[in-house]
C-alpha cells in the first residue's frame, strides 16, 4: 500500500469501498474469477483464494490497513446492499462522492445505473446480433441488386 500512495501526488486520495454481505460478496468474486485464467497454485494470501477464510473477507482489516496509509479521513465505506435498496446500484452514491452526481439527471440513473443479471445483457446482446445481422444482411442484398 505504500507503493500505491507514493505513486499518488502528494498523497492525494480519497478511497471508496463498497462493504457488502460476506457471503454475497464471495458468491460474486468467485463467479467473476472464474472468467479469468488463475494461476495454478493458489496460496491463501493470494487475491484469486475465494476459501470461506479467505482474507477479502475480512473488510474491516483491509479498511483498517487503507485507513493507516492514507488517514482515515481519506477512506469512506459504504454499504453496498443499503445502496443497491436506495437506488438500484452503487453508481448514484459513487458519483456523490466524486461530487458530480447533480450533472445526472434522475432518468440517466433509472436507465443506465441499475445492475442487471447477466442472462438480461446474454438476451440483449444476442438481440442487438440478430438487428446487426439483419440490417448487415439489407446492406448486402441493397449492394447486390
Amino acid at each position: 500500500m505504500e507503493r500505491l500512495k507514493a505513486m499518488i501526488p502528494e498523497g492525494r486520495i480519497t478511497l471508496v469501498m463498497y462493504v457488502r454481505n460476506a457471503a454475497s460478496f464471495l458468491r460474486s468474486y468467485t463467479n467473476q474469477m472464474k472468467k479469468h485464467p488463475m494461476p495454478a497454485m493458489i496460496e491463501e494470501d493470494s487475491f484469486a483464494y475465494t476459501g470461506q477464510d479467505s482474507w477479502l473477507l475480512d473488510f474491516d482489516a483491509r479498511l483498517s490497513s487503507f485507513r493507516s496509509v492514507f488517514g482515515a479521513q481519506n477512506v469512506i465505506a459504504l454499504d453496498y446492499e443499503q445502496e443497491l435498496k436506495r437506488a438500484g446500484s452503487v453508481i448514484p452514491s459513487f458519483l456523490h462522492v466524486l461530487g458530480v452526481a447533480s450533472h445526472f439527471r434522475p432518468q440517466d440513473r433509472e436507465r443506465f445505473f441499475l445492475n442487471r443479471t447477466p442472462s438480461v445483457w446474454k438476451l440483449r446482446r444476442s438481440r442487438l446480433g440478430q438487428l446487426r445481422r439483419r440490417r448487415c444482411q439489407r446492406v448486402w442484398r441493397r449492394l447486390l441488386i
